[in-house]
């Protein structure tokens, strides 16, 4: 959490999956940055703007 109280990273299992996932957000507490795992348990990273919205997405190449 930041001084104020906000969740800022969050770093767990994804309830539906395997594997586990983290989640860092910005000082408001929106998301910025996702990495995980897909189903089929590769990677992926996903970026996003300030405001949460326009997400890029890295995955490795098959």
């Amino acid at each position: 959490m930041n001084r104020v109280g906000v969740p800022v990273f969050i770093a767990g299992y994804g309830p539906d999956t395997r594997s586990g996932a983290m989640s860092i957000k910005n000082g408001r507490g929106v998301q910025i940055l996702q990495a995980g795992a897909e189903e089929d348990e590769s990677g992926i990273v996903r970026v996003y703007d300030a405001e949460g919205k326009r997400p890029r997405t890295l995955k490795p190449i098959p």
